[in-house]
């Protein structure tokens, strides 16, 4: 296979790299045992600490479970990079579940699409997005929207 970009690359940089066969949940476990306390995500004045944000992924962990997601059940992520996203996605994984990583800019029947093909039983989103979301939630076989809003976690049967 031709890999025209690798002529780009500085000379230092490696083409590939080995990775461990370890679920990616394990690389936030591992720093946490290591720099608990060292930074893990800064925006704007919110600092997490890595044992905070794992302390984080399992509370929405436990949580997504108590809505009834289980190993092999596909969540979606309708989110903007934020510390929301980071703790959805490793809360996701961390139950065995797999994440549909979602464009906020995808609504009608292209965000319809996505969501069906993906086979999404839960969507995690923010308000912002919820207009666009309920108005074609009807015609997907997503169950649960859960909720980030600057009031917190909220939890909505679609």
């Amino acid at each position: 296979m031709k890999r025209p970009w690798l002529k780009q690359y500085e000379g230092h940089v490696l083409p590939s790299i080995s990775y461990p066969e370890i679920p990616i949940h394990r690389f936030l476990l591992d720093t946490v045992a290591e720099h608990p306390d060292d930074i893990a995500i800064t925006m704007n004045e919110i600092q997490i600490s890595y044992k905070e944000l794992n302390a984080r992924v399992n509370r929405f962990a436990f949580g997504l479970q108590k809505a009834g997601v289980a190993k092999g059940d596909r969540v979606a992520l309708l989110l903007v990079n934020s510390p929301v996203t980071v703790v959805s996605f490793f809360a996701v994984l961390k139950i065995g579940a797999i994440v549909v990583n979602l464009s906020v800019g995808i609504q009608g029947e292209e965000l319809v699409r996505c969501l069906n093909e993906s086979d999404a039983k839960v969507v995690v989103t923010m308000d912002l997005f919820i207009p666009s979301l309920y108005k074609v939630i009807k015609n997907t076989r997503v169950k649960t929207v859960i909720l980030y809003s600057v009031m917190g976690w909220k939890r909505r049967s679609a």
